[in-house]
């Protein structure tokens, strides 16, 4: 799968391919980096903002499109024991799919937190019809 991405400047929430890998070991080159931090990026839209652009992403937002990213380029070998795979994670296919999985329960994490955040801020705007009573 190509890339949209052409070069470090087309992130929009990820500081830099040097963050990505959010944690672990880095074996990864500049193409695979493009996709999975578009993949993680698109990721975080999709599920905090209904697939648009976030007009004011914060650290989560960053966190989590890394995340999701970095799980992407550990898991994406085609198996386990793939050459990719075996250069990142010394030990089993276990230890690198506990790894992996790892990477996935934070980027599940951190968008539950800003789910959440977001959730509390608009509490404020919003407006119960049910109490409108219209001017006679």
């Amino acid at each position: 799968m190509a890339t949209d991405y052409a070069d470090e400047g087309d992130l929009k929430y990820i500081d830099g391919l040097d963050e990505i890998p959010l944690t672990g070991p880095d074996a990864f080159g500049e193409e695979a980096k493009l996709e999975a931090a578009e993949m993680g990026e698109a990721k975080v839209e999709a599920d905090v903002n209904l697939g648009d652009a976030l007009a004011d992403p914060t650290m989560l937002h960053q966190k989590a499109a890394n995340a999701w990213a970095s799980y992407l380029l550990f898991a994406g070998g085609e198996s386990p024991s793939s050459a990719v795979s075996g250069q990142v994670v010394e030990g089993s296919s276990a230890d690198q799919m506990e790894f992996a999985t790892e990477l996935k329960n934070i980027y599940e994490s951190t968008i539950a937190s800003i789910r959440t955040s977001d959730a509390g801020d608009d509490d404020d705007d919003v407006v119960d019809s049910s109490l409108f009573v219209p001017d006679v």
